[in-house]
């Protein structure tokens, strides 16, 4: 007997192909002459498989043909970036049962559901596992069933790559475990597989053991590269159209594509031409509504001339997207390291005098709000929660203004991942947020979103700022910039959190100095004014 139904999972951004897979879902990447999602309905139309669904996500729309060419059922999961794939999973789960389960990045090199037999149990691919693969890994009994389900297991013997075939009992218990986890407990954040191996007494799944070249897991850009050369040719990308335009070279002289996971806005790439090491930065999908493109391109080329950021090779000053120089051995700024401290606050000085301007003029408060807007698309109750720390710090903030101090070029996002050190030499990358601004915001960025704690060590760092011992008058506008510095990042970090994102290892500390700070700094702005 055939069997007739497929769920196709094809939700996710497959960050590992960033930032192609932000340009083209990976599912239409083509591999082969074929994207790798048609091929897998291809083959299982050929098994006499009729009903089959893709569950689309990311770029949904780009996935839309699909119904049309192939005849499949697109079921839309529209909360693909805050919940895994077992939610997709039970989107599909009138599909689900005596049928297949598929992964849209998974390709076999030959028709693997002709070769379906009838089965009383339901079962998952697995090959042999060699070290460790960054898979679902899986210990199995004697009949080959599945006892234990693990993550880059160095002592488990099988990986589960490939698809997963379901009984109709298998699923029915599944999608009735989880509508009772969902009760007490969100599942929504697990892997299927992972669910799975909560349950495993409840479902009994096999493994159906496959050699290694049966089936094939793309996990990087150079991965498919390696089986396919011509991928990056086939894949119709404005990013590699930016990369050849700039260093005059073709798409196949780009090697070497890893992607980086730094970065709270955008997602960037390592990549090499020739004898060249680069990294390309594509703006992230948040940014848009935060960043003055315009204005970081004026400010990065300022630092550029300046030699405060040596490793620009291109910005573009609409689009956003940056081509630089990848600093071989570069190491994190340690804030404990007290000289490598003072050279960073000496940089910063450096802008602040250089005596540039550009049009763009940045509002710490106002980006705030705009965080703090994007944070309450998931939880509306931010904004009263927080509705009188955001009052005062505007009161703060005027007070700020009211000193008179002048606007100078500033970079406003001022904090350790931006500090590039190397054989003795130190940049400050990452411009989105530069503009004019009070100098105190730089240094507010250095403080409010570390472990600074101690007055007489912030005071010994104003002091390395300035030159000079601080007076009253510029300790007290210069320690009220470390809440309101404190505050945007604060935002930023409620606004990733609630997209289920990274966000930001500074919260806990941008909280502690907004905390500290506010009231004492508004006293002592008051008690001038008396």
């Amino acid at each position: 007997m055939h069997v007739k139904n497929a769920v196709i999972l094809a939700a996710g951004k497959s960050l590992s192909f960033a930032p192609f897979s932000y340009e083209t879902p990976k599912a239409l990447f083509k591999v082969k002459g074929e994207t790798l999602i048609e091929r897998l309905i291809r083959q299982l139309k050929e098994a006499g498989v009729e009903n089959v669904a893709v569950v689309v996500g990311s770029m949904r729309e780009k996935l839309y043909f699909l119904e049309d060419k192939w005849g499949v059922r697109i079921i839309e999961n529209s909360l693909y970036a805050s919940k895994n794939n077992i939610y997709s999973l039970q989107l599909a789960r009138d599909y689900l049962g005596d049928g297949f389960l598929c992964h849209c990045d998974n390709y076999y090199p030959e028709n693997p559901f002709l070769k379906h037999e009838p089965s009383d149990v339901s079962y998952r691919q697995a090959i042999a596992k060699i070290g460790l693969d960054g898979e679902f890994n899986c210990y199995v009994d004697s009949k080959d069933c599945v006892s234990r389900i693990t993550v880059n297991d160095i002592e488990a013997g099988l990986s589960l790559i490939g698809y997963a075939y379901l009984t109709k009992d298998f699923a029915q218990k599944f999608i009735s475990l989880y509508d009772e986890t969902q009760k007490g407990l969100c599942a929504d954040r697990l892997f299927w597989e992972e669910f799975v191996g909560m349950h495993l007494d409840k479902l009994r799944l096999h493994v159906k053991r496959v050699a290694a070249n049966e089936v094939l897991e793309f996990d990087s850009v150079e991965e498919v590269r390696e089986f396919d050369p011509t991928l990056i040719d086939n894949l119709n990308s404005g990013i590699v159209k930016n990369i050849c335009t700039t260093l005059n070279c073709v798409a196949s002289e780009i090697t070497g594509i890893k992607a980086l996971t730094k970065g709270l806005t955008n997602v960037s790439f390592l990549f090499s031409v020739r004898e060249g090491r680069y990294v390309y930065r594509h703006p992230g999908g948040s940014s848009s509504s935060l960043v003055n493109r315009y204005g970081e391109f004026q400010a990065q080329n300022i630092a550029y001339e300046l030699c405060i950021d040596k490793t620009l090779v291109y910005i573009h000053p609409h689009e956003g997207w940056k081509i630089s120089h990848y600093v071989e051995g570069a190491y994190d700024f340690d804030y404990r390291d007290v000289n490598a401290l003072h050279e960073v606050l000496r940089l910063l000085r450096k802008l602040h005098t250089c005596g540039k301007s550009i049009e763009y003029v940045y509002d710490p408060l106002v980006t705030a709000d705009k965080m703090m807007a994007l944070a309450c698309n998931t939880d509306a109750s931010l904004r009263s929660t927080y509705a009188q720390t955001r009052a005062k710090l505007g009161k703060l903030f005027n007070y700020t203004r009211m000193d008179g101090v002048l606007y100078c070029l500033c970079h406003n996002d001022s904090y350790w991942p931006n500090f590039l050190i190397s054989n003795n030499s130190l940049d400050l990358i990452d411009w989105e947020y530069a503009g004019m601004c009070d100098p105190a915001n730089d240094f507010g960025g250095i403080i409010g979103r570390d472990k600074f704690h101690d007055d007489n060590e912030i005071e010994d760092l104003l002091a390395a700022y300035l030159g000079h011992n601080p007076t009253a008058f510029e300790r007290r506008h210069y320690f009220s910039f470390i809440p309101i510095s404190a505050w945007v990042y604060f935002c930023w970090s409620l606004f990733k959190a609630g997209v289920n994102e990274p966000n930001g290892f500074f919260m806990h500390d941008c909280y502690r100095q907004i905390s500290k700070f506010t009231d004492r700094m508004l006293a002592e702005y008051e008690g001038v004014r008396k």
